[in-house]
């Protein structure tokens, strides 16, 4: 029933989509804690889902298409970072930390492509069933911290909504 539910908003979300031209248009689609899914239209024809969490001017976000890599973002809005890069460490619960070489720094956000492999999966698993992530600098100095609790459920809706927009498609069959 619920995924029922989710199918048909995100497919009402998406029937709209294509009309967005001026800029980007956002429908929420799940939440839960302090989680929500969103499937987000991009004024480049772009339609992405994002699963994010939010703490205070902060969040962390799971950006993710089905094609492209899925995107990592930490978010501050106290943050000024220019544009550059920086080597960053990521750390759920008490796990090993992920060395988050040469991420990419733009103004008030920490940006990271997941490879598309078995470690990109793993860091998914990881915060699906993890408690807390921490951001840190290189040297290991904590930047941020987010709550996971709700991410197991929101990681099934952001791969829901990622799934039906693979499904949509965009009528050639050779894609």
């Amino acid at each position: 029933m619920i995924k029922g539910l989710f199918t048909a908003a995100v497919l009402g979300a998406l029937s709209t989509l294509p009309s967005f031209v001026a800029a980007a248009e956002t429908r929420t689609l799940f939440r839960k804690g302090s989680w929500q899914v969103k499937v987000v239209a991009f004024d480049d024809a772009q339609i992405k889902c994002e699963a994010q969490v939010v703490n205070g001017n902060s969040s962390f976000s799971i950006w993710a298409d089905g094609i492209n890599a899925a995107r990592l973002q930490f978010y501050d809005r106290d943050w000024t970072l220019g544009q550059g890069s920086a080597d960053v460490i990521v750390r759920i619960d008490r796990r090993p930390k992920w060395d988050l070489s040469n991420a990419r720094l733009n103004k008030q956000s920490v940006l990271f492509d997941l490879p598309n492999d078995r470690d990109g999966n793993r860091f998914i698993g990881e915060v699906r069933n993890g408690r807390v992530v921490y951001l840190g600098s290189a040297g290991g100095r904590e930047v941020g911290r987010w709550s996971l609790s709700g991410s197991s459920a929101a990681v099934g809706a952001l791969i829901d909504c990622v799934d039906l927009i693979r499904d949509r498609g965009d009528g050639n069959p050779f894609n």
